[in-house]
C-alpha cells in the first residue's frame, strides 16, 4: 500500500492558492491542483480528494508530488511539444504592409503565393487567414478613391462650415436638406444569396440593358426624402424646377417659423450651370441657400448613405426586363426605405 501522502502550508501559500483557485484567468487544470493542495493540507486523504475532485488517484498523488518537488511551478502545465513555425513575425509584417499600402487588393490565397515567391515561406491559404485574424485583420469590403484630392485647407474650412449649419439644424434654426443624383440600370451586378451546398444560383439577364434611369434626390434627415426620375440625363432645367419648388416650401417654412433652408450639393457641373447660378438670389430672397462642398469630398453629403442602402439592400441582385419594371421597382424602394427611416417620401413628377 502507497504511503500516504499529506502536505503542509504556510499561510502566504495558503492565501496564493485560494487566490489561484477563484480566479477565472486560470487555466481549469491548475485551479483543480490547487484546490487538491488545500485540501491535503486540511488532512484529507488521496482517495477522499480523488473522489471530491472527480480525478484518478495517481492524478492527485502526481498533483502533490509534483509540488513537493518544484513547489508553485508544479502547479503548471509544462509548455507542450509541437511542430516549430515555419514563419516569423517579421513574414505576417510583410503581408500586412503590402496589404495596406499596395494599390490593390490581396485574398488569401494570393497571400500565400506572395509569402512564396518573396520570403519562400510556404503557408496555406487557411493558416494565413488564421494567423491574420489573430493579429487584427479583418476580410473587409474596399473603397474607391479620386485620383485627385481636394485642397486639404478648403475642405477643413468647409467642413467647418458644414459643422456649423448641422448644429444650427439640430437646433431647430435652419433646415438642412443633402442634394445629389444617382442611376439605376435594368441590369444589377450579381450578388450572395441563400443556396444549398453544391449548388450555386444564376439570374438570368434580360434582353436589352435599357436606358438608364437617372434620380434626382434631396434628403432631410429624419425628415423628408423628395425626389425626380427621368430615362436618361437630368437635364440642368429639371433640376430648376425641382429647386423652384424647394424655394416654395423654404418660404413657407420661413414664413411660419422664421427658420431658413440650406441645401448641400457637390460642384458637378450641372450644379453650377448658368440657370442654376441666375436663380440663386430668387430662391435666397425666398429663404432657400446652396451650401457647395469642397471638391472630391462626397463623403460629407449624407444623401451618399441613403443611395448605398437603397441600392445594396432594396434593389441589389434584380434584372428588370423593361424600363416600366425598373422605374416601379425604384419606387417601391424608395417607398420602402422611407417606411424603415420615418421620412416622408415625395415624387416630383416633371411633366
Amino acid at each position: 500500500m502507497p504511503a500516504r501522502l499529506k502536505i503542509a502550508l504556510t499561510e502566504l501559500e495558503a492565501q496564493k492558492l485560494r487566490e489561484l483557485i477563484q480566479s477565472s484567468q486560470v487555466p481549469e487544470r491548475t485551479r483543480k491542483r490547487a484546490e487538491v493542495l488545500c485540501l491535503s493540507a486540511k488532512g484529507w486523504t488521496v482517495a477522499q480528494i480523488a473522489d471530491w475532485i472527480e480525478w484518478a488517484p495517481n492524478t492527485v498523488r502526481k498533483a502533490l508530488t509534483m509540488w513537493i518537488i518544484k513547489g508553485e511551478d508544479g502547479l503548471w502545465d509544462a509548455q507542450r511539444s509541437g511542430r516549430r513555425k515555419t514563419w516569423k513575425e517579421a513574414d505576417i509584417k510583410y503581408l500586412e504592409e503590402r496589404c495596406k499600402e499596395e494599390e490593390r487588393t490581396y485574398n488569401s490565397k494570393q497571400l500565400s503565393v506572395l509569402l512564396k515567391q518573396e520570403r519562400q515561406v510556404e503557408l496555406t491559404p487557411a493558416r494565413i487567414r488564421k494567423i491574420l485574424k489573430k493579429k487584427g485583420l479583418r476580410w473587409k469590403r474596399t473603397k474607391t478613391a479620386q485620383r485627385v484630392h481636394p485642397d486639404p485647407k478648403q475642405k477643413e474650412v468647409k467642413k467647418a462650415d458644414l459643422e456649423m449649419l448641422r448644429s444650427c439644424s439640430a437646433r431647430g434654426e435652419i433646415r438642412l436638406k443633402y442634394l445629389d443624383e444617382s442611376g439605376f440600370s435594368l441590369w444589377s451586378a450579381a450578388s450572395y444569396s441563400y443556396i444549398r451546398v453544391g449548388e450555386q444560383k444564376k439570374i438570368r439577364q434580360s434582353k436589352k440593358r435599357g436606358k438608364r434611369l437617372n434620380v434626382l434626390g434631396i434628403y432631410e434627415p429624419g425628415h423628408s426624402f423628395n425626389y425626380a426620375a427621368a430615362l436618361g440625363s437630368i437635364k440642368k432645367e429639371t433640376l430648376v424646377k425641382v429647386l423652384e419648388r424647394e424655394a416654395q416650401e423654404a418660404a413657407q417654412i420661413r414664413q411660419q417659423t422664421g427658420a431658413e433652408t440650406v441645401i448641400v450639393l457637390d460642384n458637378y457641373s450641372l450644379h453650377k450651370s448658368h440657370l442654376v447660378k441666375g436663380k440663386e438670389k430668387e430662391w435666397s430672397a425666398q429663404g432657400l441657400y446652396l451650401f457647395f462642398l469642397p471638391t472630391y469630398s462626397s463623403e460629407l453629403n449624407l444623401i451618399e448613405g441613403e443611395w448605398h442602402q437603397i441600392k445594396s439592400h432594396e434593389i441589389s441582385g434584380r434584372m428588370f426586363e423593361d424600363e416600366y419594371e425598373l422605374v416601379q421597382a425604384v419606387k417601391e424602394s424608395f417607398r420602402a426605405r422611407s417606411e424603415k427611416s420615418g421620412l416622408r417620401l415625395q415624387h416630383f413628377r416633371l411633366t
